[in-house]
């Protein structure tokens, strides 16, 4: 018997402690509120070049290579034209003979429109989206050739936005890695940048949350060193304190390793950085506890890393903002129903503490009586 009292002092003593654990604890009803879905076009450096020669009614013909029999100083009318298949973008060429010697006379070319660098001429002009430039327009073969000969041509290009171009430089273009450019099915023209964006509300969560129909829809076609942004209003139309989180997925077959290179900075009203790193989340966001009748306007700001390598350019790119409510539900605090608020706080405690010692000395005598008898 003097057993089964003592563990009923002992569960005494613990539920009166758990109070203390209980207190506290705040359940909460986790929700999805809304969807956007996002296309991104990266745009892309895309050059292509291409080599022609005149036939028999002087008409301009692709051809793959020119390779024929010919004899020293003959000219023929070989002409080569570089395409710009996407972006805006400088120009350089370089030129190089295998068993011969290289000399500018060799090619008729236009020397205004070039400036020489090294190895490289550079194209002074911007070279706009879908037209081409021409290098040259004939070809004599050069004087000290002795057997078979190679004339190589190499075109090499660079997005102009974002780019301080020095011609009186000796490197025009500063300190830069030239990449392979992107596969040839890529073609700027083709890329739909309207109506990329769908909003999608869960149920009657608009109250909670404003995107714009249209936002970040001018995702499509950023390039490196690129900078947009857009707003989403928050409000708690509640009578109870809420949260908005966010967490970004990829919807495309694209690695999310692709994305590193867009980063996300969410800014509010009062210029604090709410969020500041990649475009995906592994985990929920907050965007901030918001009490009824409190409202913010977010700033989201997307910005294309420069270093962002020309090969993941894509057209797949597609991104969802999932946006969730954390909706505070009453807290259970079993202390409150013993000890109104603060005011008697500490006496609670010490009552508390008192008691409980009490019940620990009752414990201890009861089994040094139970020993003796």
């Amino acid at each position: 018997m003097i057993a089964k009292k003592r563990i009923k002092y002992a569960a005494l003593i613990l539920i009166l402690l758990a109070a203390t654990v209980v207190s506290g604890i705040y359940a909460y009803t986790s929700y999805e509120i809304a969807t956007v879905e996002n296309n991104v076009v990266s745009g892309a450096v895309n050059i292509e070049l291409k080599e022609y020669v005149k036939d028999s009614n002087g008409q301009q013909v692709e051809v793959d290579s020119v390779n024929e029999h010919v004899i020293p100083n003959e000219n023929i009318p070989f002409t080569v034209r570089v395409y710009n298949k996407g972006i805006k973008a400088y120009l350089r060429i370089k030129y190089e003979y295998v068993n011969a010697t290289f000399n500018i006379s060799d090619i008729n070319m236009n020397s205004t429109d070039w400036v020489k660098k090294g190895d490289y001429y550079y194209f002074k002009s911007i070279l706009d989206e879908n037209t081409y430039v021409e290098l040259f327009n004939g070809y004599t073969i050069p004087n000290n050739i002795t057997g078979e000969y190679n004339f190589i041509i190499t075109a090499e290009a660079i997005q102009s936005e974002h780019l301080n171009v020095n011609f009186e430089s000796d490197t025009p273009w500063g300190n830069i890695t030239i990449e392979d450019s992107i596969d040839d099915n890529y073609d700027i023209s083709t890329v739909n940048v309207s109506s990329n964006t769908i909003v999608d509300y869960k149920d009657d969560s608009r109250k909670f949350i404003e995107i714009p129909a249209n936002f970040m829809e001018n995702i499509s076609l950023l390039k490196p060193g690129d900078e947009i942004s857009d707003y989403i209003t928050i409000k708690n139309v509640s009578n109870k304190d809420i949260e908005i989180l966010m967490k970004n997925v990829n919807l495309s077959t694209i690695s999310n390793d692709n994305y590193r290179y867009l980063n996300l900075k969410v800014i509010d009203e009062s210029n604090n950085t709410v969020y500041d790193g990649t475009i995906l989340q592994n985990t929920l966001t907050s965007l901030g506890s918001f009490k009824p009748g409190e409202s913010k306007r977010l700033k989201f700001v997307v910005k294309f890393y420069e270093g962002n390598p020309n090969a993941t350019s894509e057209k797949d790119y597609k991104i969802g903002w999932k946006f969730y409510l954390n909706e505070l539900e009453e807290e259970i605090d079993v202390i409150d129903i013993i000890n109104p608020y603060t005011g008697d706080g500490i006496i609670f405690w010490v009552i508390l503490f008192v008691i409980s010692l009490c019940l620990l000395a009752l414990t201890i005598k009861k089994f040094i009586l139970a020993k003796k008898y």
